[in-house]
């Protein structure tokens, strides 16, 4: 508390739920806005997903009848699965087969970390209300596979995004995927490397700047790849592989 008021964090519970409310709102108007073909889909659940790691991570010591730790489960299971769903839509827009063995390889992944986060009890086993971020108390083994799956799922995606962007059709929108995930992948980074303490709360840190990728779906990626559900642009999904 400061004697003027409370001090407003970087990620604190009210920036949490402040970026909750732009995350879902998104998500609302992308549901509104778009037919749901695949990308809309896609941006729809990356939007929901990550409006509920925001819930979880505000009601990270319990609340509505649920423990500290379930709502760490939920926030896990709800960020995992965002690297695959990144990666299948750089692979539609790019025009490739829509269900190759890279996107495959990247799902089978996730629902590995999935089942870990979801059954086995020591994987989520503690965490701490800090005042400007979150730390999860994950297991050390379990952690370093983790970072390796996230981190290497979007590397993946963004080399691949800005090597198919060359020749694609949808360029603009898969330059502004691979943009999405670097403001929120740089300034992660370096708040680590400038802060080495702040590891254990890196998921938290990384949502905080998730938000400017929240932004850059509906503002870059879904114009011209979505369909107007009132304008009528089309997005015909090609099956070239």
């Amino acid at each position: 508390m400061h004697k003027k008021g409370t001090l407003l964090y970087c990620f604190s519970p009210p920036v949490m739920l402040v970026t909750f409310v732009i995350e879902i709102t998104l998500a609302l108007y992308t549901l509104w806005r778009y037919k749901m073909n695949t990308i809309a889909r896609l941006a729809a659940l990356m939007l929901l997903f990550l409006a509920i790691f925001q819930v979880s991570e505000y009601m990270l010591c319990g609340g509505l009848g649920f423990t500290g730790v379930d709502w760490i489960r939920f926030g896990y299971v709800s960020i995992t699965v965002l690297p695959p769903l990144g990666l299948h839509m750089a692979v539609i827009l790019a025009g490739k087969k829509r269900f190759n063995w890279l996107v495959l390889t990247s799902y089978i992944s996730a629902a590995v970390f999935i089942y870990f986060f979801v059954f086995v009890t020591k994987s989520l086993n503690g965490k701490d209300c800090m005042p400007n971020y979150a730390v999860f108390h994950v297991d050390h083994k379990l952690t370093d596979f983790y970072g390796l799956y996230y981190y290497g799922w979007l590397i993946v995606s963004s080399a691949l995004g800005l090597y198919w962007a060359q020749n694609s059709k949808y360029r603009r929108n898969l330059l502004g995927l691979v943009a999405g995930y670097g403001v929120f992948i740089i300034p992660s980074a370096l708040v680590v490397i400038l802060n080495p303490y702040t590891t254990q709360a890196i998921p938290s840190v990384m949502c905080g700047f998730a938000v400017l990728m929240a932004i850059s779906l509906v503002v870059f990626v879904l114009p011209g790849a979505g369909v107007h559900r009132k304008v009528g642009v089309i997005h015909k999904e090609s099956s070239k592989k």
